[in-house]
């Protein structure tokens, strides 16, 4: 018989189908997973000849190893279709995957054959998911969906985002594969798998983190793409190679000379790739039964001792009363089951002392139900069971206070107990040196039989009691809890036992500890965990049903298990049912306080802890104390009295916390504002080494460059200015560290004006250290870190009402001058200010949230000034609407306080009409700026600078309505002003000469806009020279001129002249340099050259994306040109794909029914008409006309 292929149409989109089956049985299963908007068939098939390379080239490959292939299909689509969109995720496909394959593998009768997957792109997520979700399997009614943990041999990632990608390559990606659609991705549909998959996401921390405990199990091929994709013109990698093949030891890696959707796909045993995955495929089928087989026969000895365990305690007995029947049989062969079990008397006169007696001193309540944790307490028992030459065994549980460090560890206790693991299990308060003295002293009287009329005094218990235990031949465990300050008790190392079979296991928030033992950092609870136990008591259907809004509270509250289990409390006590959850959310945003603090007030097992008596009475812990003690921690340092952490701290809590840069603060100091006075003690030099009571101040930052320029490869691979200056800075300490001091002379110190980053780095490092901030790292701008969202709540709500509002106004302070200073529009990126954006973002949100309407930010005349500020940024950086409702507060607040003539409210008049016209509300700006103009005239006189600047924009917007006599007029009059004022040939006569140029070119006067221009280019190389801002945009305006007389050869000839210079001022990424580039286009098209134009256009397209982003202006005419020029060629699938996703920024940002927006429409339906797509140019063409009809009425 031959082997069987199943045909396509047999081919499941959901779910698991066999495609191939040797006749004569299989060894090995090899599972393929596709990614995002991918198929069971499509994704693996090559599109030319539709070769389903798995089943119909793979097994001539394998050959004699015989496998048994699978594909795997779920719902990834992130498409509008008719059938809706795809609201599942990573885990939901993950967990799916689990069950549909163990339930394949049991019906075969093959649960512990071999399993190998092939996984692309977030395919290798799920299955990574997977496996995690496999390996966390405990109970004994689906202990069968452990099976493919245990199974798996080895794992194929093509293209799998195992560290995220950029959200907007993605979403450019799948507009790309469905080219056809106009409509693609939504913001709701964004907000699912593809936000999970942006570069720094949680969801994929964790699993990764999750993922690399157990990777030494496996055999690991990581593939990345060797072609960027194209899209629509622009060639990117989706999944660049450090995301696709992550720094681990002991994998494979290997390049697929395809693009990231083609990477696999074969056309035949030639195309690029196939060998390697082909080869790696056979090789794992070939080794992974010798693997798998010995590793089921472990499994199984491991939960019989379990099932015995389980059955003693149900006997009553102890271990030793039972008799452990042997799991091998008499050839030396493990059974595949429990052979019997069977109490048997022991005669206690027999044993020794220690096998008679064992204690259990652990003087904390654990909580009642103690749900998951899993994979934390193997990794414990995996790392006191494993060989070492270290004496003792030292393991610390590192985390932000709430994590679950404290209550790991008692269940550890537990369990050892029930498993009689240990002689002994002690629990020592290590907050001070007092209290493990306390702690020794029980653990004396009970081991040594001390007395209280016998007790040593003080430090003599430590000794005595290690002597003791160090005599035992069995095993003892000593857990040393909060470990939080270990410079107030140095000498802890004194109270270690010092003999292997003693195992100590600390929990801290103190990140610095690796020199005590090994350190592992306790993550938060997995999704699926922290449901558990929000609807812990609930029913499972009520789980499963209300799961998702579950899951939404469980993210909100950072995935950490004392806030979930507070929510948990919360929730029981307002009796809200499981179909009430989702009003939980919005109660949250508005009680977040009251919840946070929330302890029952009939049993709560999080407390503190008493011991005889140091503490009055136990206090009830919730999230906000335990960071509370942290602070209280450190603010009781010498070195940090007189530092303002918390103002730092609190502050940072208003800005996007995840990710907040160094450089915020830096250029909050470099303004010189009197309100940053605070950060000197945070981030400036000192002029001399020793504080007032002569103490080396140094010393401690010196240790902080140090910590800072050893971070890690990645921050000493970045070549910068300021990150060279840092090292100079850690040169400068360690000599001034090493040079003879007197410390009989106290000096005042003396802060200078200059920033010094390691200072700054040494206090992040403590907040580090202390659970208080996270994910610290350094780049060539300097630090960043973030902080956990419930830090961030607690930041804020610990203050009081009034102080909160300080605060907010303080970070937009803050931002305002970053603003100024550092991300100025034609000196960065748009890649530079995006950050600076999302932090106005969140500070903007935060404002919204917690102010009443007339206390918004901009609604004081205190704060008017810094509003302003942030108003016109937003308008620079392409967001008019977000600048209009600042700009609309802070003139209704200037009106009301400030006279009509005053200055300030003027400017503010002025950016209004500005930003209005922005918008192309025209009419409005009109209005707004002839009111600034009378009331500028009679306050500054018409001659004034700033009166002529107002008649410039009101110029400008006349031409813009196509009032272009009226706004002739206007910019003549405001030449002959300037000419008035300075003479025809001063310079300051060039803005109002380009103006009027432009405006007769406006008119097709371009005689006289080419004999202005020549003018103004004469005039700036004389006044500036020929290298000068001025002279470039003169030139610009001139080559214009040219450009609409048709004379393009001089037209050309002028443009490379302002590209050039463009080049010199600007750079080749600035927004200014794209433009030309652009303009340059434009002129090779009327030339008829259209290779030249498309080379470039494409990059001038690619140019303004990245300075200016998708939604400013000039960023959519470059893209609407682009597309005109794809149609034009006739290459219609790119053209619709480049205005398909032009129309989605512009219904965003302008509206729909701006007059771009309806422009790109009606190009759009062109181009589907072209394709004889007529029904839906039809419906864009009814949608656009219905629009006009509304703008017009």
């Amino acid at each position: 018989m031959a082997d069987w292929i199943a045909p396509v149409s047999a081919i499941k989109r959901y779910g698991l189908t066999e495609v191939f089956r040797p006749t004569d049985g299989a060894d090995v299963d090899i599972v393929f997973v596709h990614g995002l908007n991918g198929h069971p068939h499509r994704t693996w098939a090559s599109d030319k000849s539709d070769t389903f390379w798995p089943a119909e080239l793979l097994p001539a490959v394998i050959g004699k190893d015989k496998a048994r292939l699978l594909v795997y299909g779920y719902d990834a689509d992130l498409t509008s279709t008719a059938n809706g969109l795809s609201k599942d995720k990573i885990h939901n496909h993950a967990e799916q995957l689990v069950a549909v394959l163990s339930a394949s593998r049991r019906k075969a009768g093959a649960t512990e054959r071999p399993i190998i997957f092939v996984a692309h792109s977030v395919g290798g997520i799920i299955v990574k998911r997977a496996i995690i979700h496999s390996s966390g399997i405990r109970g004994h009614q689906i202990s069968h969906l452990r099976s493919i943990f245990v199974s798996t041999f080895g794992i194929l990632f093509l293209g799998t985002p195992h560290m995220g990608s950029d959200v907007a390559k993605w979403s450019s990606w799948l507009n790309t594969i469905y080219s056809s659609h106009c409509l693609n991705l939504s913001d709701e549909d964004e907000s699912y798998l593809i936000t999970a998959l942006e570069t720094g996401s949680e969801t994929l921390q964790t699993i990764e983190r999750d993922f690399v405990q157990s990777v030494d199990r496996f055999h690991i091929y990581y593939f990345h793409e060797g072609k960027p994709t194209d899209l629509g013109g622009t060639f990117r990698y989706i999944v660049d190679e450090l995301s696709a093949s992550p720094v681990i030891s002991d994998v494979e890696r290997a390049t697929i000379q395809q693009d990231h959707t083609h990477m696999c796909k074969f056309e035949n045993e030639s195309s690029p790739g196939f060998d390697l995955v082909a080869e790696g495929i056979q090789r794992y089928a070939s080794q992974a039964l010798a693997t798998i087989r010995p590793r089921w026969e472990s499994e199984k000895v491991e939960q019989n001792s379990k099932t015995v365990t389980a059955a003693n305690e149900l006997l009553g007995g102890n271990a030793r009363g039972i008799d452990y029947i042997s799991r091998r049989d008499r050839h030396g062969h493990a059974t595949d089951q429990l052979q019997g079990i069977h109490n048997t008397s022991v005669d206690n006169t027999k044993l020794s002392e220690s096998q008679q007696k064992s204690f259990y001193i652990v003087p904390r309540e654990r909580v009642k139900d103690f749900l998951g944790r899993e994979d934390q307490l193997q990794e414990i028992e995996a790392f006191f069971s494993k060989q070492s030459s270290q004496q003792p065994k030292v393991l610390i549980l590192h985390a932000l206070g709430g994590q679950g460090k404290s209550q790991i560890a008692l269940e550890y206790c537990q369990r050892s107990r029930k498993q009689s693991q240990y002689r002994g299990i002690f629990w020592i308060n290590v907050s001070s040196e007092k209290l493990a003295i306390q702690s020794y002293t029980q653990i004396a009287k009970a081991v040594a039989g001390f007395n209280s009329a016998s007790d040593p005094d003080g430090e003599q218990v430590v000794p005595l009691v290690k002597d003791r235990l160090e005599s035992w031949s069995e095993k003892c465990l000593l857990v040393f809890d909060n470990y939080d300050q270990p410079e107030k008790f140095p000498r802890v190392q004194k109270f270690l036992p010092k003999v292997e079979h003693c195992h100590v296991l600390f929990t801290s928030r103190h990140g610095e500890l690796s020199r005590l033992g090994a350190l592992m950092k306790v993550p938060g609870l997995s999704p699926e965990e922290g449901v558990t136990l929000l609807l812990h008591g609930h029913k499972d259907s009520d789980i499963e049903t209300n799961s998702v809004t579950a899951l939404k509270i469980v993210e909100r509250l950072g995935n950490l298990a004392l806030a979930i289990d507070q929510a948990a409390a919360y929730i029981r006590y307002r009796r809200m049912l499981p179909e009430q959850l989702e009003k939980f959310l919005d109660i949250y945003e508005t009680q977040r306080e009251r919840i946070l603090k929330y302890t029952p007030t009939d049993f709560w097992e999080y407390s503190t802890m008493q011991i005889h008596g140091e503490e009055d009475q136990s206090r009830a812990i919730t999230a906000f104390t335990t960071w509370e003690m942290s602070l209280d921690q450190l603010k009781s340092r010498p070195s940090l009295a007189n530092v303002e952490l918390l103002r730092l701290l609190t502050v940072s809590s208003y800005f996007n916390t995840a990710r907040i840069e160094e450089s915020l603060f830096r250029d909050y100091w470099e303004a010189n504002d009197d309100q940053a006075q605070w950060l000197g003690d945070l981030g400036t030099k000192y002029t001399t080494a020793k504080d007032e009571l002569g103490h080396d101040q140094n010393n401690e930052y010196a240790e902080g460059a140090k910590a800072r320029s050893d971070l890690s490869p990645k921050a000493n691979s970045v070549a910068g200015t300021s990150f060279k200056r840092s090292l100079k800075s850690v040169s400068r300490f360690h000599s001034r560290s090493n040079q003879k001091r007197d410390n009989h002379q106290p000096v005042t110190k003396k802060r200078s004006n200059e920033w010094d980053p390691d200072r700054f780095w040494a206090v992040l490092h403590t907040l580090h250290t202390s659970s208080l901030v996270q994910d610290l790292e350094l780049d060539a701008e300097g630090a960043a870190f973030s902080l956990h969202p419930l830090i961030r709540d607690w930041l804020q709500l610990r203050e009081p009402a009034h102080a909160r509002r300080r605060y907010r106004e303080e970070s937009f302070s803050v931002l305002s001058h970053s603003a100024i200073v550092g991300r100025g529009i034609g000196q960065t990126t748009w890649a530079q200010r995006r950050p600076l954006v999302a932090h106005i973002d969140a500070c903007m949100s935060n404002d919204e949230r917690v102010s009443m309407p007339q206390d918004r930010f901009g609604s004081e005349i205190a704060n008017c000034g810094t509003a302003s500020t942030l108003a016109i940024f937003y308008r620079v950086v392409g967001r008019p609407k977000a600048s209009e409702e600042i700009l609309r507060r802070v003139v209704e607040r200037r009106v009301a306080y400030l006279g009509e003539e005053h200055h300030d409210l003027l400017q503010s008049f002025y950016d209004l009409g500005t930003v209005l016209y922005n918008q192309d509300r025209n009419r409005e700006a009109e209005q707004v700026v002839r009111h600034t103009l009378r009331l500028r005239a009679r306050a500054l006189g018409e001659r004034h600078p700033l009166t002529l600047q107002v008649m410039s924009l009101l110029g400008i917007i006349l031409r813009a309505q196509k009032k272009s006599l009226e706004a002739e007029s206007i910019f003549r009059e405001s030449l002959q002003l300037q000419v008035k004022i300075s003479g025809k040939e001063h310079r300051d006569t060039i803005p109002p000469v380009l103006a009027l140029a432009r405006s007769l070119s406006y008119q097709g006067k371009h005689d006289e806009a080419e004999e202005l221009s020549r003018h103004a280019v004469r005039l700036c190389e004389e006044k500036f020279g020929e290298e000068h801002p001025q002279t470039q945009e003169a030139i610009q305006y001139l080559a214009s001129a040219l450009f609409e007389q048709a004379k393009f050869d001089e037209a050309e000839a002028r443009y490379l002249q302002c590209l050039h210079l463009c080049e010199v001022l600007y750079g080749m990424e600035n927004w200014c340099t794209a433009n030309t580039l652009q303009k340059l286009g434009f002129v090779y098209q009327k030339q008829g050259n259209l290779d030249d134009t498309e080379a470039v256009l494409r990059p001038a397209n690619e140019a303004l994306r990245d300075s200016l982003g998708e939604e400013n202006r000039l960023t959519q005419l470059s893209t609407f040109s682009l597309a005109f020029l794809m149609r034009d060629q006739h290459k219609y699938v790119e053209a619709q794909m480049l205005l398909c996703r032009s129309l989605e920024v512009q219904r965003k940002s302008l509206g729909r029914g701006h007059a771009d927006t309806l422009e790109t429409m009606a190009l759009l339906a062109d181009v589907l008409r072209t394709q004889d797509k007529h029904d839906e140019a039809d419906e864009l063409d009814r949608e656009r006309l219905e629009l006009e009809q509304m703008e017009d009425e």
